[in-house]
């Protein structure tokens, strides 16, 4: 689940879901689903995009590793795949933000 501005989105699962729960108004809305699937792969929320970044997908031999990134514009609400992938295919990894600074700022 990923905090965003009041609101929780949470994605995955089987036929990952995508969808964000509002505790103010006790609702859930549903999105669009990312275009490939994504099982077992992190995902972070970084200037006002959903990314997703590896993880299985389907394939004709049954699940693979695949090493596309794929993002959600939160303000657009679409889906794009990145021209940047992974240099190889994972699953089950971690996907951490950390704070960069430049010239003594955040």
């Amino acid at each position: 689940a990923l905090p965003y501005k009041g609101l929780i989105y949470v994605i995955g699962g089987s036929d990952q879901m995508f969808m964000t729960y509002s505790p103010t108004n006790d609702q859930w809305t549903q999105l669009t689903r990312p275009t490939l699937s994504h099982l077992g792969a992190p995902a972070v929320i970084l200037d006002g995009k959903v990314w997703l970044a590896g993880g299985m997908r389907h394939g004709v031999a049954g699940h693979e590793c695949h090493k596309t990134i794929e993002c959600y514009d939160l303000e657009k609400r679409q889906w794009s795949i990145s021209e940047v992938e992974l240099p190889m295919g994972i699953t089950n990894h971690m996907a951490l933000l950390t704070p960069v600074v430049v010239n003594n700022k955040v």
